[in-house]
């Protein structure tokens, strides 16, 4: 990796503009200004002993064990921090044998930079040893590059008049404006305390028609642990980043599935227009398998051979598709994909989005050519399609894939949502309707399973149906969670350990997040939750009762013996609502008022249902099945005896308004049937037959062509049979004449 840390100081002021003066290689980048010449040095190959290891006259810190630089750390600490032991990997990825021993080929990137910018002016911002500036220079850019550390730059001495040292987290780089014509952010902006300051350094320096090319890991598939590794942040947010500061972003995924790489220019420019070429796997303007339609980025992510007149063929389960919604809303997506079917002759092909399955292919007549065409729903942030084979020795080339998105109602999304979600959510979002706070944090808020995310917590809170009305009159919504989530809104963080000040959300938002956190953790959860908001608090989760507890074994010990969350509800035990009683009223002027979510009989009924209609693992079937029952029962679930209590916890007088309005979220009224809803519910179960249909015909088709396999194994098998009783004959035979001809007969 090409990698620089972060700091929030200045660098000392001893070198200043005469040094810089005296180094007409840089005046063409340099901004001389006083204010800027007191945060970089200009390495001097004489001020480093022998050893190129430390530095003359500058003793540096006194060395712990390797790791995260500490709090404030001076560009003192952060320089021994990247040291020796850094880039022989002691606390970094790399191997023992050092930096130089694997250090990326350049040579790729420097082809894919020329096609989409011809040579000019290049800064590495974080450049390490200075290897992609040799080789840059070498190919005709004038390259130049900047890090923070002494020991690094003082090991490539080709690169030493090249390179200079400073801190990127100092605030403005000693560097002209639209000095660059192209900016290498390789792997440096998860160093950063503080990227976003050098993304804006970045397109400061930019010229009218720069690039800026980089990498950084995507979080969610980095599975090793960076103690340098500060700000590690989802494709999502990076783009997110890239676009608020007036660049139009190009991406994809090579080499490995986490390494997020992307080239970006200023918006409208003619370097712009050529990031198209920037693909999966290539650097060109072929027509690949993926053709996306509306506000939605697509591309290729892992498991695709390379690209053949036929398709790409699926070389690894799964292949998978990355989908970008970059909206404010949910699209409504349409997605058709052709087919092309090797061998074996039967076999099966499952597209999901995240863990939800959409449909399905069986491969099992004579036929080469298939295609899928489904509906789906895309929540915003970053998603994806995967794409697997059953048997794995299946040779599935895909021809095409067509998307076409349009921006959909929240509400639209949120209904097809699995009925215990949306139960206490949907009952949390009338409470805030109601209460209308300016900010939101949804503690704990990530909604979805292992493979992605169902919704994000701004799909309940904001009432405007679309991204076309006005943002403003929406409140401020965020989440954190344990888990990361791929939406620049979400941060990774425990529920007990918030990264935020005091008082800085109107309404926090925890919901059945307190069942999963153990002994003394809980009263420190509860605190942190008080310490942050600062009027409302709505808490929900189950609490301990012989009911509840009666129904979640009875779940356990059946229809839902391997799921995790009831096994965590045995092994911490459920809270008790005198907990959440006693931790609030002794706070002076606090009034908590408590309501009834998922009624029990109901909710043990549809978790046995829910598992029997979500086995069969169609994605139309289990949006209509959701969408029937949050649309048309879900209120009635507001009633004693209850599976989830929702405390709401006021820290000032609610209104009377307010008061009025909480006060009718109790309990609820059956909605009627109309024949519309008649209707609906008899297109969910005619659904389900034909899906069903569908797979029965599949397994006669199957059962079919294996009987037609062992009739032509026992064909082949006679005439095999034959053959052998045919050469011993024949043997016998030759054996008799041979014998007769030796006695002279």
């Amino acid at each position: 990796m090409h990698m620089l840390p972060k700091s929030r100081t200045f660098f000392p002021a001893e070198i200043g503009v005469k040094l810089l003066l005296k180094n007409p290689r840089f005046r063409i980048l340099l901004d001389l200004s006083e204010k800027t010449s007191k945060n970089f040095k200009i390495l001097n190959p004489k001020c480093y002993r022998s050893n190129g290891m430390e530095q003359l006259n500058s003793s540096p810190p006194a060395a712990g064990p390797p790791g995260r630089a500490p709090q404030g750390a001076s560009s003192r600490q952060l320089a021994h921090l990247y040291d020796r032991r850094y880039f022989h990997g002691q606390n970094s990825g790399y191997p023992s044998e050092g930096y130089a021993a694997s250090h990326p080929d350049w040579a790729a990137w420097l082809e894919a930079i020329s096609v989409i910018r011809e040579a000019g002016r290049l800064v590495d911002l974080g450049c390490a040893y200075g290897y992609l500036v040799q080789e840059a220079r070498s190919r005709g850019y004038s390259a130049f590059g900047i890090d923070i550390s002494p020991y690094a730059l003082s090991q490539l001495p080709s690169a030493r008049p090249y390179v200079l040292q400073a801190n990127l987290q100092a605030g403005a780089l000693p560097l002209k404006t639209a000095s660059a014509d192209v900016v290498a952010l390789f792997d440096i902006l998860e160093h950063l305390n503080d990227p976003l300051n050098c993304l804006k350094e970045a397109v400061r320096l930019l010229g009218t028609e720069g690039l800026v090319v980089g990498t950084t890991p995507d979080p969610i598939f980095f599975q090793r642990s960076e103690a340098t590794h500060l700000s590690e942040h989802p494709p999502s947010y990076w783009v997110e980043a890239m676009e608020r500061l007036g660049l139009q972003v190009q991406f994809r995924f090579s080499g490995e599935a986490y390494n997020f790489q992307f080239v970006a220019a200023k918006r409208g420019s003619d370097t712009a227009g050529r990031l198209n070429l920037f693909q999966h796997d290539y650097i060109g303007g072929q027509v690949d398998i993926l053709q996306v339609e509306g506000p939605l980025s697509a591309v290729l992510r892992h498991g695709w051979g390379r690209p053949e007149a036929s398709g790409r063929i699926i070389i690894a389960r799964p292949a998978s598709v990355y989908l970008l919604n970059s909206t404010n809303a949910p699209l409504r997506a349409r997605l058709k994909v052709s087919v092309l079917r090797g061998c074996p002759s039967f076999g099966r092909l499952v597209v999901q989005l995240g863990g939800f399955p959409l449909d399905e292919l069986y491969f099992t007549s004579e036929k080469t050519s298939y295609a899928l065409d489904c509906e789906l729903l895309i929540p915003c942030g970053g998603q994806h399609l995967f794409f697997d084979t059953t048997p794995a020795e299946a040779q599935v080339f895909v021809n095409e894939i067509k998307i076409e998105a349009t921006p959909a109602p929240r509400k639209a999304l949120t209904l097809t949502l699995p009925f215990d979600l949306y139960s206490r959510y949907q009952h949390a979002a009338e409470m805030a309707s109601i209460l209308r706070p300016e900010s939101i944090l949804d503690v704990g808020g990530f909604l979805g399973d292992e493979k992605g995310h169902l919704a994000i917590s701004q799909d309940f809170f904001w009432t405007a149906p679309t991204e076309a009305e006005k943002d403003a009159q929406q409140p401020i919504v965020r989440s954190t969670d344990l888990k990361n989530c791929d939406h620049p809104s979400h941060i990774p963080a425990p529920a007990w350990n918030q990264p935020f000040k005091d008082c800085s959300f109107d309404l926090l938002i925890s919901l059945d997040v307190l069942e999963h956190i153990g002994g003394e953790q809980r009263v420190a959860y509860l605190a942190e939750l008080d310490r942050v908001a600062r009027n409302w608090i709505i808490l929900g989760a189950p609490f301990d009762s012989q009911e509840v507890r009666a129904a979640e074994k009875r779940l356990s010990a059946s229809v839902m013996q391997s799921h995790v969350f009831l096994r965590e509800h045995s092994e911490l035990g459920l809270p008790t609502c005198e907990l959440v009683e006693q931790f609030f009223k002794n706070r002076s002027g606090y009034h908590i008022l408590q309501f009834p979510n998922s009624h029990l009989l109901r909710w043990e009924i549809l978790q046995i249902l829910t598992q029997h209609y979500f086995q069969i693992r169609n994605g139309s079937a289990a949006r209509q099945f959701n969408v029937l029952y949050n649309r048309y029962f879900s209120q009635l679930d507001r009633a004693e005896p209850c599976y989830r209590k929702i405390f709401l916890i006021a820290k000032q007088r609610l209104s009377r308004h307010q008061e009025q309005g909480l006060n009718e979220l109790v309990g609820g009224s059956f909605s009627s049937f109309s024949e519309l809803d008649l209707a609906s519910f008899a297109a969910f179960h005619q659904h389900l037959h034909q899906v069903l249909l569908r797979r029965d015909a599949a397994l006669s088709d199957l059962q079919f062509l294996i009987n037609e396999r062992e009739k032509l194994i026992e064909i082949l098998q006679s005439r095999r049979h034959g053959r052998k009783t045919f050469w011993r004959s024949l043997g016998t035979a030759a054996r008799a004449l041979f014998h007769r001809g030796r006695s002279g007969n």
